[in-house]
């Protein structure tokens, strides 16, 4: 997938975005399963509008830095979050200068990175050793698949089940959460040394 085509995509969903919130109490679970605590330094990978910031930031992180593809994403973000603690990129994952995190994020983003593997190993690139990572949705798989064949099945592709999905990361991380579920989504590992 042209990556232009997705961050045009994605700019022109950014002035409705915000309109469906996710269940705070799925994002507290989700922070939950990613072990973020105090003094950490988490990346939120397709970050969008922010919708983890809140609840990252109240468990006092070192640092937040914040990554999406799309600028207008970035900028409502920004209109909406100011803390010292948080540090906002509008640009390519893949293509941003390397540091290392205590825990890596990506909550509702993960059917539109094509190439599974690749993430894995740029995950496995930017979380320490011990460190975690968490891929997450907000709902379940089937809702999700229906979700995207509506509203983006050119920019996504379709999310396997878990356990399928979590190969990817086996050979960088210690896989310790997989959960396919109604209304909840989510694969999570330790880094391996």
């Amino acid at each position: 997938m042209d990556t232009a085509a997705i961050k045009a995509f994605f700019d022109g969903c950014a002035a409705t975005w915000d309109r469906s919130q996710p269940d705070p109490a799925k994002l507290e679970r989700i922070a939950d399963l990613c072990g973020i605590g105090a003094g950490m330094d988490v990346l939120d990978v397709a970050c969008g509008t922010g919708a983890m910031f809140g609840v990252i930031l109240a468990r006092n992180p070192g640092r937040l830095v914040a990554i999406d593809l799309s600028d207008a994403m970035i900028r409502r973000a920004a209109a909406k979050y100011s803390d010292p603690r948080l540090t906002l990129i509008a640009g390519d994952f893949y293509a941003e200068p390397d540091d290392t995190f205590d825990r890596v994020v990506m909550h509702n983003a993960y059917p539109h990175f094509f190439d599974k593997a690749r993430l894995a190993r740029r995950f496995a690139a930017v979380v320490r050793p011990g460190g975690r990572f968490i891929v997450a949705h907000s709902l379940g798989r089937a809702q999700l698949l229906r979700h995207h064949d509506e509203k983006a099945s050119a920019y996504s592709v379709p999310l396997l089940p878990a356990g399928a999905e979590a190969e990817h990361f086996a050979p960088y991380f210690a896989i310790d959460v997989c959960l396919d579920q109604e209304d909840f989504y989510a694969i999570s590992g330790r880094r391996l040394p």
